[in-house]
């Protein structure tokens, strides 16, 4: 043995790295998906999980998501309405 006295590291002048925790994709892609993750949020909201002002800021982000799905099939319905699509003819919007 050698002479030397091993002696443990001070836990005062140790740092420790903190990793963010990872967080699940969420799906959005069609408004039962938004309409799963807005009950989701309550649902963290109701058990604390979620602060009521971070809850609240999703669920109007997640409101504003669906009204974005809502104008872009009224567009669509629209615009197949315009061609006569919804007749089964579809009318050349050169002519």
């Amino acid at each position: 043995m050698s002479g030397r006295k091993k002696t443990m590291p001070d836990p005062s002048t140790q740092t420790v790295m903190v990793l963010p925790t990872p967080v699940r994709k969420i799906n959005l892609h069609n408004l039962v998906a938004v309409r799963t993750e807005a009950a989701a949020v309550y649902r963290g909201m109701r058990s604390g999980d979620i602060k009521s002002q971070d809850g609240a800021r999703l669920i109007y982000a997640l409101g504003e998501i669906k009204k974005m799905f809502i104008e872009i099939e009224f567009e669509q319905r629209l615009r197949a309405l315009e061609n006569g699509a919804i007749y089964g003819e579809v009318i050349d919007e050169n002519t």
